[in-house]
Formats: C-alpha cells, structure tokens, sequence
C-alpha cells in the first residue's frame, strides 16, 4: 500500500501468529534453547538483503507454518522454496550473527545478538503435515537468481518482464538446487 497504510490484521495471520509462538513456547519449555524471530542481512552488490528466521536453535533454523488440513500445493512449494531461500542468504551474509528483528523490537522484544552456525539443518515445519528438512545443493545458483530479480526491479519495464517470465515459476525454476524430505 503506497499510502503508509497497513493491511489489515486477519484471524488467519492471527491464528499462525499464535501457532508460531505456540511451537516456540513448546521448544522453550521442554528446555532447550531457542530464539524466535532473528533477522539477518545479506549483501548483495550495494543492496542489502533482510531475512528473517522464525526459530533458531543452537542446532536448527525453522520456518513455522499454520496448516491443519487441506492446503495448495503452491503454499508448500513457495514454503519450502522460501527456507532454501533463506539457508542460501545465511550461507552467504557477511559474518555469522543474527539479531532480533526490528518488528519485534518495536514491540518491545529486548535484542538479542545470536552467533549461529550457519551449516546447521534448516527446517520447515508445515503445521500437522510435518516437518521437512530442505538441503541446499547450489547456493549461488540461488542468490543468482534474486540478484537478477533485484537488477530487474531498476525500472517497471524490466520488472514486469521479470515477473512475466519468472512468477509463480520460482519453484520449478530452483528446484534443482535443493532437496527436501520429510522427517
């Protein structure tokens, strides 16, 4: 929304709000250690790429997704496709520390500064599906293509072209560079 404006809220980003913490609270109280929330940044050329991690644990990453009962496969590919995306920036950023993001300082969250190891597993945890870990095979491959999509977005020519010949293609285009299994 060019306005300022923030969408509204939904009892669907509610409900997986609440399903997020609700897994965070589970690792907190079966005593293991684990931050939500850790934001990370990866440099590309002089744009910075933000990234956000649901869950970090001294031996995972998780992404966390509210889904109980039926789901389109898009949700599933674009959720898997989103922690490949994810593995390849932490692989590559500057360093290996993670912060507490900004929304959640602007709640009040104090910051926290993580020093991960970035060749743990990353996981996605896709509501009562179950839980996947996703191995990147070729990370460069991967920030190739956002570095062109970022090229692309210079001007609206060239980003409708990108998105014409690459939206809703993402998936199939980078599959070949990671894996996934359920656990």
């Amino acid at each position: 929304m060019r306005s300022g404006n923030k969408p509204a809220v939904t009892e669907r980003m509610v409900s997986g709000c609440n399903y997020q913490a609700n897994v965070y609270d589970d690792i907190i109280q079966s005593g293991e250690t684990a931050a939500d929330e850790m934001q990370g940044v990866y440099r590309c050329g002089e744009d910075n790429i933000y990234f956000c991690i649901d869950i970090v644990k001294p031996n995972a990453f998780i992404e966390v997704k509210s889904v109980f009962g039926d789901y389109e496969s898009w949700y599933f590919e674009s959720s898997l496709l989103q922690c490949a995306v994810y593995k390849s920036l932490l692989m590559h950023m500057e360093g290996n520390t993670l912060k507490t993001a900004r929304f959640r300082l602007n709640e009040g969250v104090e910051e926290q500064t993580l020093t991960v190891d970035v060749t743990q597993p990353y996981y996605l945890k896709f509501g009562n599906v179950g839980t996947f870990e996703v191995k990147v095979k070729n990370s460069k491959e991967i920030l190739n293509f956002l570095k062109k999509k970022i090229e692309a977005l210079t001007d609206y020519t060239s980003a409708r072209s990108f998105d014409e010949q690459w939206k809703h293609k993402e998936f199939s285009l980078l599959r070949k560079y990671f894996e996934y299994s359920k656990i």
